[in-house]
C-alpha cells in the first residue's frame, strides 16, 4: 500500500518497535507525506526510524515527551522537504539547536512546550515560517525582537496566547509585514500598547482578551482595513469602544465579552454592514432596545 497519509496519534500502545515497522516497510519512505503520531510512546529510538522517511512534509509529535531535543533534531536534518512540525506538549523539545535543519518549515507548533528565550535564541534562519505558536510558553519581548529582526521574514501567523509578551514587546511586530493573524490572549498588553498595532495594515484576525483594555485602546485599530475577524473579552469597553470599531470596513466577526457595552454600543455596531457574527455575551447593561438594533 503507497500510503501518503498515516495517523496513529493517540495509539498509546504504539511503541518505538511499532514506529521501526512502518517506516521500514516497501516504498514507505517515498512515499509517505504526513505522519501523525501524537501522544504515542515514542521515544529517541523512535525518532530516529522516523528519519528514514525523507519525503514527510508534515510530522505531528505532539505529546511525545520522551523524544529529546538532539534526537528529533538528527531526524530533521534527514527530512530535507518538511514544511510542518507540531511538537506542543513536549518540554524541552527545543534545548539543541535545529539550525541548518528545519529551513523548509512553514509551521511550526511549539505550545505548551516551555519554550524560553534562551531556546527562540537557537533560531537564525527561518526564511520560509509562516506559522508560528508559542501558546503557553514563557517566552519574553526579547524573543519577539530576535524573531522580528529578520529570523522570520514571510511570518503570516503568531500565537502569543499567555505568554510573557508585554507592550514593550509589541513594537517589533510592524517588522512582520506579513503577519495576519495574531494572538494576544492574555498577554501583559494595555492600551498603549496597542498603538504598535495602528500601521499593521495586513492584519486579518486578531485576539486582544485582556482586562486592561479598553475603549481608548480600540481607538489605535480603527483603520485596520483589512481586519476581518476580532476577539476581545474586557470589563473596560463601553459604546464608546464599540463607536470605534464601527470604522472597521472589513470586520466579520467580533466577540465583545464580559465589558460595559450597552444600547448605545449595539447601535453603532449594526451599522457595521459586513458583520455576520457577532458575540455580546455578559455584557449586562443590553436591554431589549440594544438587542433589537
Amino acid at each position: 500500500v503507497r500510503l501518503r497519509e498515516l495517523s496513529l496519534g493517540w495509539c498509546r500502545r504504539l511503541t518505538d518497535a511499532g514506529v521501526k515497522e512502518l517506516c521500514t516497510q516497501e516504498g514507505r519512505a517515498e512515499h509517505l507525506r504526513v505522519l501523525t503520531l501524537a501522544r504515542c510512546q515514542v521515544t529517541d529510538a523512535g525518532a530516529a526510524h522516523v528519519a528514514r522517511l525523507r519525503a514527510l512534509e508534515e510530522l505531528d509529535l505532539n505529546g511525545c515527551a520522551r523524544v529529546g531535543s538532539a534526537a528529533l533534531g538528527r531526524a530533521l536534518g534527514a527530512i530535507p522537504g518538511l514544511a510542518s512540525l507540531d511538537v506542543s506538549y513536549c518540554p524541552g523539545i527545543i534545548h539543541t539547536s535545529w539550525q541548518n535543519k528545519i529551513a523548509s518549515l512553514r509551521t511550526l507548533d511549539l505550545k505548551y512546550s516551555s519554550v524560553h528565550d534562551q531556546h527562540i535564541a537557537h533560531f537564525s534562519s527561518l526564511p520560509n515560517l509562516q506559522d508560528l505558536n508559542l501558546d503557553s510558553c514563557p517566552v519574553s519581548d526579547w524573543s519577539i525582537a530576535h524573531l522580528s529582526g529578520g529570523v522570520a521574514p514571510q511570518l503570516r501567523s503568531l500565537d502569543l496566547a499567555d505568554t510573557d509578551v508585554s507592550d514593550a514587546g509589541l513594537v517589533y511586530l510592524s517588522k512582520f509585514k506579513e503577519l495576519a493573524h495574531l494572538s494576544l490572549f492574555y498577554c501583559n498588553i494595555s492600551n498603549a500598547g496597542l498603538r504598535h498595532l495602528a500601521d499593521m495594515a495586513s492584519l486579518e484576525t486578531l485576539n486582544l482578551d485582556s482586562r486592561d483594555i479598553g475603549d481608548d485602546g480600540l481607538l489605535h485599530l480603527r483603520n485596520l482595513s483589512h481586519l476581518r475577524s476580532l476577539d476581545i473579552f474586557s470589563g473596560r469597553v463601553t459604546d464608546r469602544g464599540c463607536r470605534h470599531l464601527a470604522s472597521l470596513p472589513a470586520l466579520e466577526s467580533l466577540e465583545l465579552c464580559g465589558g460595559g457595552v450597552g444600547d448605545r454600543g449595539c447601535a453603532h455596531l449594526a451599522r457595521m454592514e459586513g458583520l455576520t457574527s457577532l458575540n455580546l455575551s455578559q455584557n449586562e447593561r443590553i436591554t431589549n432596545r440594544g438587542a433589537a438594533a
